[in-house]
């Protein structure tokens, strides 16, 4: 089964590209280690599942316009006192989620215009 070419078709149509992408090394792997049907199954879903979840968080970082040069680590607390950094650097830190504990954040509402 080295041609695949019979395969491309179909996968493309049914948009599971990312299968379409490593089908020939997981064959090659599957057949080396003697894989069971629904394990190479299994992986290239999984392929596919990754493929499509690193291609969502791509879109969301270009639509969310951050900027990937700025870091907590460049942010400039000194533009306001009035922000606690230690807080903010414990909150970077995520242990709230561990221990099941919620955050607010509270400001000034914007002024109406």
């Amino acid at each position: 089964m080295d041609d695949l070419t019979f395969l491309k078709p179909k996968l493309s149509r049914l948009k599971l590209s990312g299968i379409l992408e490593t089908l020939p090394v997981r064959l090659e792997q599957a057949m080396q280690e003697k894989w069971s049907f629904s394990q190479f199954l299994d992986l290239l879903l999984t392929d596919e599942i990754e493929r499509r979840d690193y291609k969502q968080l791509a879109r969301r970082l270009v639509k969310s316009n951050l900027d990937p040069d700025k870091t907590l680590e460049t942010f400039d607390f000194t533009f306001n006192p009035r922000i606690h950094q230690p807080t903010i650097r414990e909150l970077a830190t995520c242990n709230f989620m561990q221990k099941k504990e919620n955050v607010f954040f509270l400001g000034p509402r914007k002024p109406e215009t």
